[in-house]
């Protein structure tokens, strides 16, 4: 034993360096030889070449964005594998620029460079400044370009791999060709290979997108499962507006000041959000700001188009999706202010009957003497009749003071359930409690006969914690209904027609086994695409609505094995809540145990479905 220990304390004894340890290229440093070199030129490119374009989605995106710069009126994008083609009609190259082109820091778009680096209230007119991307993808894939820019029919190839250029025929326009993509970045190659699919998401996406400010045609093909796929892209032609309301609706908010413009449209039944610098489709959490604003009046997220006139900084990322806003505070403030105004005023549109709740005074008082707020929110259900929205608008549910007739059934609100590994106390102490403390909290008793008092020994501190027995009973139920849940298929006698657009076609069309999962079955045929099956449980009803609720629900998501309609999660947190030990309810030793216990076993045991805390940190105990 002794002699084991003594070993291991020699092969874990500090390293002390001496002069043969040290790397080789300190001591080859003579005191002539300067500590700082310059990295050769073909290198500083190569670096910033490989830095540029990352997958097939940023690439079919610059070459896309050069064609929307040339003014032309077709586009025509094919991706594969291991290919991408992007052709169009557009102006064209003329010969005497063959030479510069797709040479490192060379553009066309001179004027929005020097726009864009002087922060120019014109520095968003065309898509491209920085003369990289042409020369990124010839450093690490085959690029060949051929283009025209006369009505003779006389165009020219040039081939980057040798640098030969020849004359061809060809019509006015440009066709860039990319072979062998990443084929001199082998590890990058592997990932953007096994991202295919979902670069052909973000391609769609981004395509659609683009078309509210393009008003000529994308045709995109692409190679799923060895099949060949075409979506056609309609741009917004000359009426933005008339676009607008054909793909969202016809009930619009329009605000337009100097600093931006917003379309607003409540009834889409897809949530989409949109934001663009000029033509630039960009990314900020100005949408944030949007469904904050929102949130106060519905759960449901409108869509909204919103169009940046502020000056803003564009040479952010990669991609120049990103900007930062010169007049942002005011913008936020404006916007919110807006959209409170537009809701506020949409609150008296029509009259119908809706549910609304009133919290159940026993509990209150349990929850209030125990802390600082409800930890139950069990409500009966009461109906009154009252002017509100029209159909559209949702709005979330307050208490009420007022003379109501009561139904028997206990429900609660639903919520969705957060994912999260661990969760933090809101008692400001140092201690993450994990799914493995819950087979370690020693059960002291039951208090009111609701919640469990328990004692947890952790980082050499002791911790007392309070477990909600009906939140913590119904997430495991709720759990093993989930495992369990079997979906009955209805067919339907006329299918339903579905207002889909390109992009979510072929999102349906890469999801379908989800849908099906889910228990709608949905058929295509050239030009549209019909819900022929929906989901039937007892007497509940499944609509298209539920159908597009999923949709959202998969666009959103990055577990698609957890996608369901929230109508099929409200069914079974329903049915887990029946089925839960209820407050006011003794339990005996061994009950409050297997309660506790279970608790480590759950995928995630924080909440209980409806999103009230299983538990909560009272206090750190004493020595």
């Amino acid at each position: 034993m002794n002699r084991m220990v003594f070993c291991l304390f020699n092969k874990i004894r500090p390293f002390t360096p001496n002069k043969s340890s040290l790397p080789k290229s300190r001591t080859k440093i003579s005191q002539g030889d300067p500590m700082i070199v310059r990295i050769p030129e073909a290198s500083v490119r190569r670096l910033k070449a490989e830095q540029y374009i990352h997958n097939t989605y940023m690439i079919t995106k610059e070459l896309v964005e050069n064609a929307l710069d040339s003014c032309s009126t077709i586009i025509m994008v094919s991706v594969k594998h291991n290919e991408i083609i992007v052709e169009d009609n557009g102006t064209g190259i003329a010969e005497d620029s063959l030479n510069l082109l797709g040479e490192f820091g060379c553009t066309s778009k001179h004027n929005t460079t020097h726009s864009m680096l002087n922060l120019k209230q014109n520095s968003n007119e065309t898509y491209g400044f920085r003369g990289q991307a042409l020369y990124s993808i010839a450093s690490m894939s085959d690029l060949t370009i051929r283009t025209s820019s006369n009505d003779g029919g006389i165009g020219f190839n040039k081939e980057f791999k040798t640098g030969k250029v020849e004359q061809i025929t060809k019509q006015k326009g440009t066709t860039v060709q990319i072979t062998e993509i990443f084929n001199k970045c082998p590890v990058r190659k592997t990932i953007n290979n096994k991202a295919y699919r979902r670069n052909i998401t973000q391609i769609g996406e981004w395509l659609e997108g683009i078309c509210v400010v393009y008003s000529g045609t994308i045709i995109f093909k692409y190679t799923d499962n060895k099949k060949e796929k075409e979506i056609v892209y309609k741009g917004c032609g000359d009426n933005l507006i008339t676009f607008l309301k054909q793909k969202f609706g016809n009930h619009l908010l329009q605000y337009k000041d100097e600093l931006f413009d917003i379309y607003f449209f409540p009834q889409s039944v897809i949530s989409t959000s949109l934001m663009f610098y000029g033509r630039r489709l960009i990314k900020s959490n100005l949408r944030n700001v949007i469904d904050k604003a929102v949130a106060k009046y519905t759960d449901n997220k409108p869509t909204h188009v919103l169009f940046i006139k502020d000056v803003c900084d564009i040479n952010i990322s990669v991609d120049k999706s990103e900007v930062i806003i010169n007049n942002r505070d005011q913008i936020e403030n404006t916007l919110k202010r807006q959209i409170e105004i537009f809701m506020e005023n949409s609150r008296h549109v029509d009259s119908l009957t809706i549910t609304r709740t009133v919290e159940e005074d026993k509990i209150i008082k349990i929850a209030n003497k125990l802390i600082e707020q409800p930890v139950n929110t069990f409500n009966r259900q009461k109906t009154i009749a009252t002017p509100v929205q029209s159909n559209w608008f949702k709005p979330k549910v307050e208490p009420i003071n007022a003379k109501q007739e009561e139904k028997e059934e206990i429900v609660e609100q639903p919520t969705q359930i957060k994912k999260q590994k661990v969760i933090r106390s809101r008692i400001e102490l140092d201690l993450v409690v994990e799914k493995a403390d819950f087979t370690k909290m020693e059960i002291i008793g039951q208090m009111n006969a609701g919640f469990i008092l328990c004692k947890l020994d952790k980082t050499t501190k002791k911790y007392l914690i309070l477990i909600d027995q009906h939140a913590a009973d119904e997430i495991k139920n709720y759990e093993c209904i989930k495992r369990q849940f079997n979906i009955t298929k209805q067919k339907l006698i006329n299918k339903v027609s579905l207002n889909l657009s390109q992009y979510q076609r072929m999102l349906v069309d890469e999801n379908i086994s989800v849908f099906n999962r889910n228990g709608f079955e949905v058929e295509f045929d050239d030009s549209a695409a019909y819900l022929t099956s929906v989901p039937f449980y007892k007497d509940k009803c499944f609509t298209a609505d539920d159908f597009y609720n999923l949709l959202n629900k998969i666009n959103d998501s990055d577990d698609l094995d957890e996608c369901a309609c929230d109508k099929f999660n409200e069914i079974m947190a329903s049915k887990a809540c029946r089925s839960s030990v209820m407050i006011s309810k003794h339990l005996s030793q061994n009950q409050m145990e297997q309660i506790v216990r279970n608790l480590a076993h759950l995928k995630l045991p924080w909440n209980c479905p409806h999103g009230r805390p299983t538990f909560i940190v009272l206090k750190e105990m004493a020595h």
